[in-house]
């Protein structure tokens, strides 16, 4: 199941999402959006955890979570509809 985390912090790197994941179960990767102008981490990323059962408990036990003073969205990632707007600024990078 792939999930969508939003508002996270500028400072979070692909290892400490992980980290935050595993603990619910495995974790097949991370994308983790990276702005292209500045280099830096935004302020979201996807999680693609391969057990339904496990991805469930992530999303119920880290949505609304506090990290970093950060207040977290984490659901299932939704696919983006046709002709919409994507992140244009934006590059990813995988675990």
């Amino acid at each position: 199941m792939k999930i969508f985390i939003g508002n996270l912090s500028h400072g979070l790197n692909q290892q400490s999402i992980l980290g935050l994941f595993a603990r619910y179960g495995s974790v097949e990767s991370v994308e983790l959006s990276v702005e292209s102008v500045a280099g830096r981490s935004s302020r979201f990323a996807f999680v693609i955890m391969p057990d339904s059962a496990q991805a469930i408990q992530a999303i119920v036990g880290l949505n609304q979570a506090s990290l970093n003073g950060r207040i977290l969205v984490v659901n299932e990632a939704r696919p983006v509809a046709d002709g919409g707007s994507g992140p244009q600024h934006h590059r990813f990078i995988r675990h």
